[in-house]
């Protein structure tokens, strides 16, 4: 696998899923990403490699508030596209879930939304989540070579683990909002 990309809304979110992408990064021989929107300097940035992200890619040119699920998902997949990381980490909220399926549809990869839990078993990614009506709880593993996976809040204990990272700044032509 080439790599993890965590993106949140929020930065306790993202550093759940930097927790959890630290893991999986060393278990599959990924670099591990964190996707910042927004205008923001590098000081703001540094706690995303106080919890292991070695790699921040910003993208300056709007602020998070402009972003709809629609930009958001588009920005993603222009990131995702590029850099070609496999597995892509987002946030269960209602934005979130909805940035999933619409990157996943994009990048034609698998999504599973909701996830409760991450293992890995042999050389497979195995998601749970919670199934009917949250009486049970499925494994599922997606066959695709690239994932995403939308993890509910609060899943995983956010841990430091300071690296040396480094900030990319790319500027993408995403078109304005069409619904205002």
């Amino acid at each position: 696998m080439s790599g993890i990309i965590v993106c949140s809304e929020t930065e306790e979110g993202a550093f759940e899923l930097l927790t959890k992408g630290r893991e999986l990064s060393k278990e599959f021989n990924g670099q591990l990403s964190a996707l910042v929107l927004g205008g923001r300097n590098d000081k703001d940035l540094q706690p995303y490699f106080e919890y292991g992200a070695r790699n921040v890619i910003l993208i300056p040119n709007d602020s998070a508030e402009t972003f709809d699920a629609e930009t958001y998902a588009r920005a993603l997949f222009e990131i995702a596209k590029e850099s070609g990381p496999d597995i892509l980490l987002i946030r269960s909220s209602r934005l979130g879930k909805e940035v999933a399926g619409r990157v996943a549809q994009k990048l034609q990869a698998g999504c599973v939304t909701d996830a409760i839990g991450l293992t890995i078993k042999g050389s497979e990614l195995v998601i749970d989540r919670y199934a009917l009506g949250g009486n049970t709880i499925s494994s599922e593993i997606i066959k695709t070579r690239k994932k995403v996976i939308s993890i509910m809040p609060r899943t995983f204990e956010a841990q430091p683990a300071p690296v040396e990272g480094k900030v990319e700044r790319v500027d993408l032509k995403i078109a304005p909002r069409r619904v205002q």
